[in-house]
């Protein structure tokens, strides 16, 4: 699924349907970003690598949460579909955790389009 075609189908959703989808994606992020814990050995990944992404996790987490507290409120202040899910596209793209945001967005989707 293309950025564009995801953006496409979070958007078509209802408000309680975004709120679903947005839970159960940060949900599954935590499960995701595991990975990006330190290598107690120190073989897979730097500290410093695994700091910047354990940033990008808890920056993911507070765009996610942020939107669900908007829109359950009913805020129509908050960001544009697009606009949030190409802010966690990029701080993902950013942080090096891209991969685990695809594969949490895709898994969540493919329940939602079942």
């Amino acid at each position: 699924m293309t950025r564009p075609e995801f953006i496409a189908a979070y958007s078509a959703l209802a408000a309680n349907g975004k709120v679903s989808f947005l839970a159960q994606t940060s949900h599954q992020l935590t499960i995701a970003l595991r990975g990006t814990y330190p290598d107690p050995a120190g073989e897979a990944t730097t500290d410093e690598q695994s700091f910047k992404r354990l940033q990008g996790a808890n920056e993911l987490q507070h765009h996610l949460s942020s939107e669900l507290r908007h829109i359950h409120a009913g805020d129509p202040d908050r960001y544009p579909d697009d606009v949030l899910m190409n802010i966690l596209f990029e701080k993902a793209d950013f942080y090096g955790i891209s991969g685990e945001l695809s594969y949490s967005l895709l898994y969540v989707m493919k329940r939602f389009q079942k």
